[in-house]
């Protein structure tokens, strides 16, 4: 199997991967949580493409076999001078397989049997990167969309038959771990080169901040403190109304995480003991806060959210939905305009500012290309319920900018498709489509005039 090397930022993987796991999950019964060092080289050389690739195969094999319970990734990084090997730890609450399966499990691939599950090449047999390009075409979502029990089997083991043979290729390792009715661990170590020792995450004066955690959760709540603590960032962590309010009314701090439903029952005390503190309220993909004075995170959190937060960079972190506006500065009002938005408005409704407002942009183009393929999929298989999801993500974002019309006609998308409407949903996509792509390059052109940086955000190429 060909690799094909060059530069590339490791956070911006990480996140790109992490996204599209968490679209993977929406109305699971799966908690998806991730654990990632900071400390890990941020600029690095190898084969970008292929590392995604491992991640998502791996990633997508244990969201298909769990029906209820976790799925999490771990990633942390040895240095040795100007190398460093990753070492990427897959887990979950699955199905799991006997010892004798986990034994066999790189012994070949028998379609239907326990073994062929995960099936794939022998160990450490050197034709294992040999002809199998063309084997798994598609396989990243693992068998997604597939019917029959079968065909789902021969996917999943193809999938990892491709990681095997890609980190094979890449000079790496793969060992599994499984108990039957209990779940699997997949861990990958790869070498790479360091281009940089900038880290992943890092957060500008840690020991000046200190962060209140609110999460009942215990499985998110462990997740949120280990990567507070990895960035070096003093954090206490409570589980009830009382002792938050204890906490908030004793404590100096200066962020505050708190998960959504739970915030909703504290709200007005937040607001008046957390004056000049940043709120941070955890959602799941697609939802919505409505209150202006409050950062959203999706969930998982992990160090890079962390630190995007702690150091005041708006990356995922958005501005809820369906908050108050603020007046647009009139220095500001009708000087920056993009053909299909009303900009005044989306500048109000991110604070007032025009930095912010040009930072959202940058990351609504970004991710709106990435929702152009995903929705595209989405009709490839016939999959309305993740069609629908998706769409309602992009309602809120494109409101939030100003794109009511692409709004509007998301909205139109999202009713259909929780209808199960799919004959409307293939008649109309490609109307959604055109909107956003020619919405993107106005965008694009409007931020390439504006040419501000706006700062360092983690996770981003």
């Amino acid at each position: 199997m060909k690799i094909v090397e060059g530069e590339y930022l490791f956070s911006s993987l990480l996140s790109d991967v992490i996204g599209i796991i968490r679209t993977r999950v929406i109305d699971s019964q799966v908690r998806f949580v991730v654990n990632l060092d900071c400390n890990i080289p941020d600029r690095l050389f190898g084969d970008k493409l292929s590392v995604r690739r491992i991640l998502l195969n791996v990633l997508s094999n244990a969201v298909k076999f769990t029906d209820e319970g976790f799925v999490s990734l771990v990633a942390t990084g040895a240095i040795d001078g100007d190398s460093v090997v990753l070492t990427m730890e897959a887990a979950d609450s699955g199905r799991g397989m006997k010892p004798e399966d986990v034994a066999g499990l790189f012994g070949g691939f028998a379609r239907g049997d326990a073994a062929g599950l995960f099936g794939g090449f022998a160990r450490g047999d050197a034709a294992a990167g040999k002809g199998v390009e063309g084997v798994g075409k598609g396989v990243e979502g693992a068998g997604k969309g597939v019917e029959g029990a079968g065909k789902g089997v021969e996917q999943a083991g193809a999938a990892l038959a491709i990681v095997h043979s890609l980190v094979g290729a890449m000079g790496g390792s793969i060992e599994v771990s499984s108990e039957l009715g209990v779940g699997s661990t997949f861990t990958i170590t790869l070498p790479q080169k360091i281009l940089s020792h900038e880290k992943i995450a890092s957060v500008q004066n840690p020991e000046e901040k200190r962060v209140l955690v609110y999460e009942m959760r215990e499985i998110y709540a462990d997740s949120i403190i280990c990567s507070i603590d990895n960035l070096g960032v003093a954090c206490t962590l409570v589980s009830t109304d009382t002792e938050l309010l204890e906490e908030m009314s004793c404590g100096d701090y200066g962020f505050v995480i708190i998960e959504s439903d739970l915030y909703e029952n504290v709200r007005e005390q937040c607001r008046a003991a957390l004056k000049g503190a940043t709120v941070a309220v955890l959602a799941g993909y697609g939802e919505a806060v409505a209150d202006m004075n409050v950062r959203v995170i999706a969930m998982p959190v992990h160090s890079i959210f962390v630190a995007n937060l702690l150091n005041g960079v708006l990356d995922d972190l958005t501005y809820a939905e369906g908050g108050t506006e603020k007046e647009t500065p009139p220095q500001i009002a009708g000087q920056f305009q993009i053909d299909g938005m009303d900009t005044d408005k989306g500048i109000k409704m991110l604070g007032g500012k025009l930095e912010t407002y040009v930072r959202i942009l940058g990351l609504f183009t970004r991710d709106g290309y990435e929702k152009i393929g995903e929705l595209r999929e989405c009709i490839e298989t016939e999959n309305v319920r993740l069609y629908a999801t998706y769409v309602h993500a992009l309602k809120g974002a494109a409101a939030n900018i100003g794109a009511d019309g692409l709004s509007e006609m998301a909205k139109t998308l999202e009713t259909a498709g929780k209808g199960g409407d799919l004959a409307f949903v293939r008649a109309n996509n490609q109307k959604l489509m055109t909107m956003l792509e020619i919405l993107l390059g106005n965008i694009e052109a409007a931020i390439a005039e504006y040419k501000g940086d706006g700062g360092r955000v983690y996770g981003k190429d």
